[in-house]
This record gives structure tokens, C-alpha cells and sequence, in this order.
């Protein structure tokens, strides 16, 4: 049977210290914050909003928001029996807080649909 020897109050400081060094880097990294920088997307404002319309011409829309952060195709209206294939811009406008375990963020969204070779607004939804 081996011989247990208790550490002395010297020997036990450098582990103590490595110990709560350890617990204070993990815990700093869940305290980390995320940022997500928008250049340009500070022109949702009331004003910018209110000149939307349904049927407003994307290049319009262009000109107001400026550069969509994504765009894809999707499509709309299968459950109604009216199928269509629509634009969808999306503006990532701020980290979102209501989700504390994933990184998600705010959007603006912009649905256009074509007619005669143009974009035309159809719905939007805004996030902020």
C-alpha cells in the first residue's frame, strides 16, 4: 500500500492558481460578445419606410436601402395553387439577444416578384 502524503500549503498554491486561472478563461469565453457591423443599413428609418409601396419597382428599393446583405429565389403561392418564383433580398441589420445560445440576427426582408422583365415589390417584414 503506497504512502499518502498531503500536500503542504506551498505546493497547493500553484494548483489553487491553476485552477482559477482555467475557470476564468472558460467563463470568459461564454461572455464574449458578438457584433455584426451593418455599413449602410441605418437607413431603415421612419422616412426611408414610409415611401414603400406594394409594386414599387426594386431599383427604387435599391436606391433607398441600398445593397442587399443576401439575395435568392423562392418560391411563392404552391399552397393556393398560384406558384411563383419571387427575389428575396435580406438586410442583416443587428445581433439578435432573444437567442442566448446561437448567433442570430435582426433582418429585414424584401419579397419581389417579376413582370415584363421588372421586379416589382410584393411584401416586406422588418425585424428592427
Amino acid at each position: 500500500m503506497p504512502l499518502r502524503r498531503d500536500l503542504t500549503s506551498a505546493q497547493r498554491k500553484p494548483l489553487v492558481l491553476a485552477a482559477v486561472v482555467s475557470l476564468a478563461c472558460i467563463l470568459s469565453g461564454c461572455a464574449t460578445t458578438y457584433t455584426y457591423s451593418c455599413p449602410g443599413h441605418n437607413s431603415f428609418g421612419d422616412e426611408n419606410v414610409s415611401q414603400l409601396h406594394v409594386g414599387m419597382d426594386s431599383a427604387d428599393v435599391f436606391e433607398i436601402f441600398g445593397q442587399p446583405d443576401e439575395e435568392l429565389d423562392a418560391r411563392f403561392g404552391a399552397d393556393v395553387g398560384d406558384e411563383w418564383t419571387g427575389r428575396v433580398w435580406i438586410y442583416f441589420i443587428e445581433r439578435d439577444w432573444v437567442y442566448k445560445y446561437a448567433i442570430r440576427y435582426k433582418k429585414n426582408v424584401f419579397v419581389f416578384y417579376p413582370v415584363d422583365g421588372q421586379l416589382l415589390l410584393n411584401n416586406w417584414e422588418f425585424e428592427s
